[in-house]
């Protein structure tokens, strides 16, 4: 398998879920973007 396929089911394993992600970015009031709520989650 690739490198690069690894790594992306690495990835997809580790990240959060949509419902969960939304949620989070509606209790900050649309202070957080998806974005920013997905990274932390990685970190």
């Amino acid at each position: 398998m690739p490198n690069w396929v690894v790594r992306i089911e690495t990835a997809m394993e580790d990240c959060p879920s949509p419902e969960e992600i939304a949620r989070e970015v509606e209790a900050s009031g649309g202070k957080l973007s998806v974005v920013r709520v997905w990274q932390r989650k990685l970190e």
